[in-house]
């Protein structure tokens, strides 16, 4: 399963500026690197099977009565291509 938990970013801007020029701008290279700095060093790449330094996947098996719970950032391209 995907589960889609939004983060939300406020933008400011100074100046004369297109709205669409700014929306562009935060899909192409915001969006790249909240997911880049996210994902850095495999962060939010958990697995209750060997969770030796976060317990967030066992907590989350324990509470569920799962065996193995794996989580793993996905991009949106990924999502796009599982859909």
């Amino acid at each position: 399963m995907i589960y889609k938990i939004p983060i939300y970013v406020e933008v400011s801007v100074e100046g004369d500026f297109a709205p669409l020029d700014l929306n562009e701008a935060v899909d192409s290279v915001l969006y790249r690197k909240i997911i880049e700095i996210v994902s850095a060093e495999g962060r939010l790449s958990l697995d209750s099977k060997n969770d030796l330094f976060d317990s967030t996947a066992s907590q989350m098996a324990k509470f569920a009565k799962f065996k193995r719970v794996r989580v793993k950032l996905l991009s949106k391209s990924q999502v796009l291509k599982k859909i």
